[in-house]
């Protein structure tokens, strides 16, 4: 009776482990799938930067664009910075325009008090080293799968060889890098740029915050 019943119980058990198995690809597959749609929102795009009444980055930073004139060189930037818990807010946009490069920025308070708006020259050099790097970075950014609250706000226009690309997000492991990439390099024009610094910014990035795996949902 043993012997009859013990194929049985290894074909039950065989059964139940590739049900277990058949459970946990599924429940990976969802969590990727989420993770892949979540990315979507903040990874780099080819398109001008969007607008969406519904996502308050966005809103936020295209008040504080308007305010600026549009660029008119084929090479530009135009970016906006929203620190969660900062006194400033800051857009500046810039503009390839040869050996004296222009730049342009508007400081606020959140409440949209304007603090300075000014406008400042950048070596052509200089300017095309700062967009070069940005670049490196953002072109083909992909995104990251998780929702994150408060951090440093960034949204971003870049045109350049008849190409639109665009971003806009808050994580420290992409859009805080480009806030300091922007601080290190224009931060002789426009020293308020020192409110996107962070010192511990480094360690952040070698941290399991932005080396994560893609099956963490937090």
């Amino acid at each position: 009776m043993k012997r009859a019943l013990w194929p049985w119980i290894k074909r039950g058990a065989f059964t139940i482990a590739a049900l277990f198995a058949l459970i946990a690809i599924s429940s990976a597959l969802v969590l990727l799938w989420k993770k892949h749609r979540l990315a979507q929102f903040n990874r780099t795009h080819l398109r001008p930067l969007l607008f969406d009444a519904s996502n308050p980055v966005l809103t936020d930073a295209h008040a504080l664009l308007a305010r600026l004139q549009n660029p008119k060189a084929a090479s530009s930037l135009q970016f906006a910075a929203m620190p969660s818990f900062g006194k400033r807010w800051f857009a500046i946009s810039l503009s390839e325009t040869g050996p004296r490069s222009i730049g342009e920025v508007i400081i606020t308070t959140p409440a949209g008090q304007v603090l300075r708006k000014d406008t400042f020259v950048v070596p052509g050099d200089d300017l095309a080293s700062f967009l070069r790097q940005w670049d490196e970075i953002t072109d083909g950014y992909s995104g990251e799968g998780r929702i994150l609250t408060d951090g440093n706000p960034l949204a971003f226009e870049r045109r350049r060889d008849g190409a639109i690309s665009s971003g806009e997000g808050n994580s420290p492991c992409h859009y805080d890098v480009l806030g300091d990439l922007a601080a290190r390099a224009l931060g002789q024009y426009v020293p308020e740029l020192a409110d996107l610094r962070d010192p511990t910014l480094p360690a952040i990035l070698q941290s399991k915050l932005c080396k994560r795996s893609i099956f963490v949902w937090r």
